[in-house]
């Protein structure tokens, strides 16, 4: 069982202790403490006649040792404000018992973080009650990608990857990253796993930046009203908790970014810095005496003024032990000047009841600082600090910026013309070879997407090129990021009759590009109307071509062709010529003939005469424009 002894230093009064049951209100008040794992042990009401000036030593033994990873500390009620209050007590050696020195008595008792099964742990606990502070773990953050590990699926398409540690229950934070409410924006949410608290390192282009330890504007009131009431330590404050930036225990830091502000943001977007010691305690307290207060600045402006009786101490803690010793500091400085400075605060800040939250929230900070120090190792802190980066980072990795009309100003050209080779383009021009020169027009027409799945838009767009005053056909290309050239393809190898081309649009169709274009000789003869889709197969551009539109003599010329191969079966539409007109044809073209119409005359009545030339003669058609045939034109007539 669990004892208590009681020994008056330097005098032999005589002490009475009495085991007492805990009154409902005082196990209402205790059941009420969020979030610690601990046990209350048996109380006692201790009495003397005098207590000798010395003062008197209570210990608390117990049946079993407290466990290393547990601590021990006494304390008493206090009645005023209704809550226990420790007092600087110390573990024995054995670990079988936990004393102190004190100057007046009350009723008594001890707390320990022992968890688990009590009473096999250290003996007869009357009371327990179970939290969690101690080995404190938060849920797990959602993004709208629904991914806790590297971002490579969902996400905005200007994002290749979000590099960070893979979701597990011990990492020290826990990330996710996916597209924002607007899907053009990544959002990033790192959520602190431990009962401490972790500083926000962020990008500076970050937007939307929302930490849920305390709401920013509250925050930067609450720091107005506490430099108000003393300024050293208002500045003190805002320079402790650095802009927002310090995310308490199970809180989350959040942001996002635009596409124009990814790709201006460094590699690493975030780093989750471990607390300095003063930082580690200011959180620490936060998180718990933060639940007593409706507004979450005011839990750390709260612990930042309880923390500031022993702020010395704690900046100059580097291990266990001095540690320990500064947490006792902390504990005998809490006395009724901080309850005061924290009432005045409340007051300030509109807390309703300010003297009875400040008391009960110095009590139970004074339980929280006496358990926390013998425990600085086993609360992780020391490990975070040796934590890899990678568990607390996260970098960004953007895909290539897509191809945009400037960057076909210095895009790679394949060799084409009469001694132009393959180079890239100056200001959309050649500056290499001669006498041709090739060109990519400022107002070409051009289209973007996807087409190879680099992770970017690549750009097609027409190359033109001419040597010696004659233009040669377009050479369609597929610009990548920079400007490299990634595959190309010669019109000329879709050319009809015509020995030359002009490109009018290229648009999006899919997973393709349609490319509108037409087909005609150097005065403009013979034109053919092309619409061509270019697919992506086998790594090579590959052309799907359709005529959409044909001439009057580049009509008359399909027709004349299959006449010359007597073949009226060659024609996609039998009735690009009426029998009568097929007859002449066939009885004036001899077999073979390579025969070239001179253009077509409007000679009224929607009749349009050609001139046909032929190695021996000439002989004259006579077209009609015909809508819904396939060529748009019908010979009618072939005067004799």
């Amino acid at each position: 069982m669990e004892r208590t002894t009681v020994e008056p230093l330097g005098s032999n009064e005589p002490v009475r202790v009495t085991p007492v049951d805990v009154t409902p209100e005082v196990r209402h008040e205790l059941e009420s403490w969020p979030d610690l794992s601990l046990a209350l042990g048996t109380p006692v009401d201790i009495e003397a006649g005098s207590i000798p000036s010395d003062g008197i030593r209570i210990t608390r033994r117990y049946v079993n040792p407290v466990p290393a990873e547990a601590s021990a500390t006494l304390a008493y009620f206090d009645s005023d404000i209704q809550t226990w209050r420790a007092v600087p007590s110390t573990i024995a050696p054995d670990r079988l018992s936990v004393s102190a020195v004190v100057h007046h008595l009350s009723r008594w008792t001890d707390f320990t973080t022992a968890v688990g099964d009590c009473a096999k742990a250290i003996g007869d606990c009357g009371y327990y009650h179970v939290g969690k502070i101690f080995s404190d773990r938060a849920e797990a953050p959602t993004c709208r990608s629904g991914l806790q590990k590297p971002l490579t699926e969902r996400r905005p398409d200007w994002v290749d990857t979000v590099s960070f540690i893979e979701l597990s229950r011990n990492n020290p934070i826990l990330i996710c990253a996916g597209p924002a409410k607007d899907d053009r924006k990544l959002e990033v949410k790192a959520t602190v796993n431990r009962g401490f608290g972790f500083v926000a390192e962020v990008t500076s282009q970050a937007d939307d930046v929302h930490n849920t330890t305390a709401d920013a504007e509250d925050l930067r009131d609450a720091v107005s009203d506490a430099t108000h009431l003393d300024n050293t330590f208002g500045k003190s404050m805002e320079a402790l908790i650095g802009s927002n930036k310090l995310v308490a225990g199970t809180e989350t830091y959040s942001f996002e970014l635009s596409e124009d502000e990814g790709r201006r943001a460094p590699q690493q977007l975030l780093v989750m810095k471990p607390p300095n010691t003063t930082q580690f305690l200011l959180s620490l307290l936060a998180t718990l005496v933060g639940k007593d207060l409706s507004d979450k600045a005011d839990g750390l402006l709260a612990a930042a003024i309880l923390v500031g009786a022993c702020g010395t101490d704690i900046q100059a803690a580097k291990d266990d032990s001095s540690w320990g010793k500064a947490l006792l500091s902390c504990v005998q400085g809490l006395d009724d000047g901080a309850a005061r400075r924290l009432s005045t605060y409340l007051l300030e800040r509109g807390v309703q009841n300010p003297g009875a939250t400040a008391g009960k929230i110095v009590g139970r900070a004074t339980i929280y600082l006496a358990l926390v120090g013998p425990l600085f190792e086993s609360m992780n802190y020391l490990g975070e600090r040796t934590t890899p980066d990678s568990a607390r980072n996260v970098s960004l990795f953007v895909r290539p910026d897509g191809v945009t009309r400037a960057t076909f100003k210095a895009a790679e050209v394949p060799a084409y013309c009469q001694n132009v080779p393959a180079q890239r383009l100056k200001s959309g021009t050649t500056t290499k070879g001669g006498p041709g020169q090739g060109w990519i027009a400022g107002d070409a027409a051009a289209a973007y997407l996807d087409l190879g799945h680099l992770g970017y838009k690549q750009g097609f767009v027409t190359y033109q090129c001419s040597a010696g005053g004659v233009g040669w056909p377009g050479i369609v290309l597929d610009v990548g990021a920079g400007g490299t050239l990634l595959h190309s393809y010669k019109l000329e190898k879709l050319l009809l009759y015509g020995d030359r081309t002009s490109t009018t649009s290229l648009k999006v169709d899919g997973d393709s590009v349609v490319v509108s274009w037409s087909d005609h000789l150097g005065a403009g003869g013979l034109e053919t109307q092309h619409q061509t889709t270019f697919r992506l197969l086998s790594g090579e551009l590959r052309p799907s071509d359709k005529i959409t539109s044909y001439s009057c003599d580049a009509s008359a010329k399909v027709v004349l062709d299959a006449a010359a191969k007597r073949d009226r079966a060659s024609l996609n539409d039998r009735q690009a010529a009426s029998d009568q007109a097929w007859n002449a044809l066939i009885a004036q073209v001899p077999a073979g003939e390579d025969a070239y119409p001179a253009g077509c005359q409007d000679i009224g009545g929607g009749q349009f005469l050609s001139e046909v030339s032929l190695d021996q003669g000439s002989l004259s058609l006579v077209l009609r424009r015909a809508t819904g045939t396939r060529y748009g034109w019908r010979v009618s007539d072939v005067p004799a």
